[in-house]
Parts: structure tokens; C-alpha cells; sequence
């Protein structure tokens, strides 16, 4: 089960989430636990090997190899999701395999800060086992949170399906726009944030929403871009935009 909730971004615009529930967070995890115990099992191999190549008992061992191993154990539990998530913008290789991303309220990108105290609260939501308070968490919060995501202000959302990477579709091939556009260094990465979050959600809008959002945000972006062409639709100059990046880096 998932929920959508609709998310206010800095720059004023509305922008609804699909919301992960039970099932697609409980596979992306048993992916996640998976790669841990194949990793950890590695670990526990090459302990074998350092023992076995000095020739000790597994008793005579020296402490360092113990110490070594268990301090290589317990990195692997608990920052395997905070290195992830951190590295990888809010997703493990579980949540990208089923399509899921955490972000921060407001639909901020996940930060280091974020995504270690998420994760050092795993613990809780796994009491008293089989991470029961965080599952009951998910089921009755209304926005499908556990206590991590509650004391760190995060969402795991769903991503919508698309036939291009970046989860939009141009419409058409990937050639140079009908006008010259200038000017493109310009633009942040929260300028392009904005304009893919809009190009991967504007099919689920009403058409009236559709066009108010697209010309809000169009009007943002010609602030940067003044030699944009005013005929463009706020939508086809966002389109444009993304079209000819693509174009440039051989996408």
C-alpha cells in the first residue's frame, strides 16, 4: 500500500509524492539484507584465510585478526545504509532495484546528517524483532514513516517508471532544440531538480495544475535564461532545456 502526499518545494511548487509502503520497503530491504550478509560472509572468509595462512589455531589467533573482524562486522551493519544513501541520493541497491528514494520534507535531497540519523534509529524500529514498531510506524503514520524518518525528517517515496533515465520522456529523439538556447550554465542543480521532478509527475496532474505549475516554473527558469524564446509553453521550455543537456552529453 502507498500513499501520496503533495510537497511544497523553496521555489513554491506543489509537487505530489507517491509515498512507499510495507510491501516495496520490505523488498528493498530484503535486497539490502542480502548484499550485508554476502558481504559480512566475505569477511568471515578472509578472517579464515589470515588465520589459515599463519597456521594458528583458531584459538591461538592473534587479537588483531578478532578485533579486525568484528570491528569490519559491525561497519558493514550499521553503514552500509548510511554510506548508500549518503553516496547514492537517498537510495541503497535495494531501494533502486524496486524504485524507491528517500528525500527530506520539502523535497530536499537526502544529506549525510539525514541519513545517518535515520539508520543509527534502525535499531528501534527493529524492537522487539522483526522490526515490528517500524512496520506498525509505516502502517499507521500518515505519511508512512518510521522513527528514523521521523527524527530526521525524511520520506521513502516512490519513483515513477520511464522510458529514459532520468525517469521523463522527451516525446521524441534526442536532437538540437528548434531554437538556439544560451545561456545554460546558468542553471543550478535545484533549477534541474525542479524541472525533471515536474517532466516525471505532470502526467498524474490535472490539466489545470499541469499548466499553472509548468508556467510558474517556466517563469522561474526564464529568470536565469532572458534569451529563452517567449513562445515556448513553460512545459516545452523545460523539455528543451532537458533535451539539449541530454543532447550534450551523449545521452
Amino acid at each position: 500500500m502507498s500513499r501520496h502526499i503533495t510537497i511544497t518545494t523553496p521555489e513554491g511548487v506543489a509537487i505530489e509524492y507517491n509515498v512507499a509502503g510495507v510491501g516495496t520497503r520490505f523488498l528493498a530491504l530484503l535486497v539490502d539484507t542480502l548484499l550485508q550478509a554476502f558481504i559480512m560472509l566475505l569477511l568471515v572468509l578472509g578472517f579464515v584465510a589470515v588465520v589459515s595462512i599463519g597456521s594458528y589455531a583458531w584459538s591461538e589467533a592473534p587479537w588483531w585478526a578478532y578485533a579486525g573482524l568484528l570491528l569490519s562486522l559491525f561497519l558493514v551493519f550499521e553503514g552500509y545504509f548510511v554510506a548508500f544513501e549518503a553516496l547514492w541520493n537517498g537510495q541503497t541497491p535495494g531501494k533502486r532495484a524496486v524504485g524507491l528514494r528517500v528525500v527530506r520534507e520539502g523535497g530536499f535531497p537526502l544529506d549525510f546528517r539525514g541519513a545517518v540519523i535515520r539508520n543509527l534509529l534502525r535499531i528501534v524500529d527493529f524492537l522487539p524483532s522483526g522490526y515490528l514498531v517500524g512496520v506498525c510506524m509505516i502502517l499507521f503514520h500518515a505519511e508512512s514513516r518510521r522513527v528514523g524518518d521521523i527524527a530526521a525528517g525524511t520520506l521513502v517515496i516512490r519513483e515513477r517508471e520511464a522510458g529514459t533515465q532520468a525517469g521523463y520522456s522527451f516525446g521524441g529523439d534526442v536532437a538540437a532544440p528548434a531554437a538556439p538556447l544560451i545561456g545554460l550554465d546558468s542553471l543550478t542543480p535545484q533549477h534541474y531538480e525542479v524541472m525533471e521532478t515536474f517532466l516525471r509527475r505532470r502526467h498524474e496532474m490535472a490539466p489545470s495544475l499541469r499548466h499553472q505549475m509548468s508556467e510558474q516554473i517556466g517563469w522561474q527558469i526564464r529568470g536565469a535564461l532572458p534569451d529563452a524564446p517567449r513562445e515556448w509553453s513553460g512545459e516545452r521550455l523545460m523539455e528543451e532545456i532537458l533535451r539539449e543537456r541530454a543532447r550534450r552529453i551523449g545521452l
